[in-house]
């Protein structure tokens, strides 16, 4: 019955996530987040997943964080942050994916190397996290299902880079 957006301010120095009645169009509430941008959203149940550009300190880093869908309003569950090269154009957010048995997997790409992470929602304990390749992605998929991750990534297991896909067990990690 709900719906969530993200979006980031006409400044470009905050990202806004709204809770919208489905039914009505009526604005729940609002959930304001200074310095993040270019924010994508995952949602399961009462939990949302935020993974923006975080701009303060320098250097900007890349993060996740869990919000928790009260009713009335968010409140923040847990984060981490991931330190990037300001200057790749590869670090950027990417959506997260969540597998409803309590757990949530984020691609991210920084300095030119793609990992996989993996993370218990209700606290953020790290379950594991696996190195894919040492080139940053454009554009990557992951998904859920069966007890398995499918992340798609560059890789060079040939003489030239050739788009991947790679799927995980998703309680290890293991290929």
């Amino acid at each position: 019955g709900t719906i969530y957006v993200a979006q980031t301010t006409t400044f470009m120095d905050e990202s806004q996530i709204s809770a919208i009645d489905a039914s009505t169009g009526a604005i729940k509430w609002d959930y304001m987040m200074d310095q993040h941008i270019a924010t994508k959203i995952s949602v399961h149940q009462n939990n949302i997943c935020v993974v923006s550009e975080f701009r303060l300190p320098w250097p900007w880093e890349i993060t996740i964080t869990v919000l928790s869908d009260n009713g009335t309003g968010a409140t923040e569950t847990w984060h981490d942050f991931i330190p990037f090269d300001a200057n790749e154009y590869s670090s950027i957010p990417r959506r997260a994916s969540f597998d409803g048995l309590g757990n949530i997997y984020w691609e991210v790409s920084t300095t030119d190397t793609t990992f996989i992470h993996s993370y218990q929602v209700a606290n953020g304990l790290k379950n594991w996290e696996k190195q894919l390749c040492a080139f940053g992605l454009p554009d990557p998929v992951i998904l859920y299902g069966n007890g398995q991750v499918t992340a798609s990534y560059k890789s060079d297991e040939s003489w030239g880079i050739v788009n991947s896909i790679i799927t995980l067990d998703a309680t290890t990690g293991n290929t």
